[in-house]
């Protein structure tokens, strides 16, 4: 039924038009007032924005190589994958954005990589895509060498020495402290590190994040057969710089089986080897005793190499330290300065990372063989 109300005689109706339009914009209000919480909870819907930033356009890539990414989002970037020629390689969930890469695992020629970046909300942005180039091999830190040692009579790993603790407050005059490890946690830090997985050195096995641990203030990559397959590994830093000086307390344990070399090195974040450079600062070979050991420095286009014998034993721990200079490469074990290299056509001037590696050569070994770290400094010329 419809109503109609007459105004009292002599009264005006527009009071009462006044009211309900009061009460309209008051209803409106608190509708507005309630809906608001749920519009200020509306999920993000910004995509991140990413790009790579190694390997570089046109680069031509040999062996493992650093991938790089710069990824940033309103609210925060969760992970970054890497592509090359549309297939996931690589991923990290922790900045700085960087991942390893095994490039001999692709054929030779020109390939394309983007990288994806993804934040909290699930949103995920894509990178341009650059073309690069690979070499189709995987160059060894150093030739394979035909060692002639004489075997130790038991396969059973030395027991693990004393370490010697990390130094406090000792940087050295001129330098200052760029990156720090003690390993004092339970597992690697991915917001320092990159854990190299995938075909191992030459073929030889696997790379996998199960052969590195870290307990007891130590980084242990241990080099062992798992179900008919060899499995070692290796790692290598964010951090790039061109120049600098590195420390490390390192040491392997004996091999005689004559598989794997461990090593302590700075490769090229171009990832182009040999022509950017290699150093090698603790590099066992395949001596079984682990003495000497040995420091290469690999250059030029047909890896032409200087290299330095350490009249020392390998299995025990070093302090192992590389001053990298425009001028000069200088080599010290112990706290002693033991090698100084100044031909500028071997000295590196672009950035490079550091890496650890307990590489195989060969598809089969006995026993288990382990490269240990204490701690690593890396610093820049103040």
């Amino acid at each position: 039924m419809r109503t109609t109300i007459v105004p009292a005689a002599g009264r005006s109706a527009r009071p009462r038009q006044a009211l309900s339009s009061l009460f309209i914009l008051l209803l409106t209000a608190v509708c507005l007032t309630v809906a608001a919480p749920a519009s200020a909870g509306r999920p993000d819907r910004q995509v991140p924005t990413v790009s790579v930033t190694s390997p570089t356009a046109g680069a031509t890539v040999s062996g493992t190589i650093f991938l790089a990414a710069t990824a940033s989002d309103d609210v925060g970037v969760t992970q970054v994958k890497w592509y090359v020629d549309g297939t996931e390689v690589a991923w990290d969930g922790a900045a700085p954005w960087a991942a390893s890469w095994n490039s001999a695992s692709w054929p030779a020629g020109s390939h394309t990589i983007y990288a994806r970046a993804a934040d909290a909300a699930g949103h995920w942005g894509t990178s341009a895509t650059i073309s690069f180039k690979t070499s189709g091999t995987a160059p060894a830190p150093t030739p394979t060498p035909t060692p002639t040692p004489t075997p130790r009579p038991s396969a059973t790993p030395l027991p693990t020495p004393t370490p010697t603790p990390a130094p406090s407050g000792s940087t050295p005059p001129g330098w200052v402290l760029t990156m720090s490890e003690d390993f004092d946690g339970s597992a690697v830090d991915t917001s320092k590190w990159a854990i190299y997985t995938g075909p191992g050195n030459g073929g030889n096995g696997q790379r996998a994040a199960s052969a590195l641990s870290v307990g007891g203030g130590l980084l242990t990559i241990t080099a062992q057969m798992v179900n008919g397959t060899l499995v070692s590994g290796g790692l290598m830093n964010k951090l790039n710089q061109t120049y600098g000086r590195y420390e490390v307390r390192v040491r392997t344990d004996a091999d005689p089986s004559l598989v794997t070399n461990g090593v302590v090195l700075t490769w090229p974040q171009s990832g182009n080897w040999p022509v950017d450079g290699e150093n090698d600062i603790y590099e066992t070979m395949l001596d079984a005793d682990r003495n000497p050991f040995k420091t290469f420095v690999h250059y030029g286009t047909t890896n032409q190499q200087y290299y330095f014998l350490h009249a020392a034993d390998g299995t025990q721990w070093h302090t192992m330290a590389m001053e990298w200079e425009a001028s000069a490469i200088r080599i010290y074990r112990d706290g002693s300065l033991v090698w100084t290299l100044t031909d500028a056509k071997a000295i590196p001037d672009v950035p490079h990372h550091l890496a650890a590696q307990l590489d195989a050569f060969k598809p089969t070994m006995s026993g288990s063989v382990r490269l240990q770290i204490d701690w690593v400094r890396i610093y820049r010329k103040a």
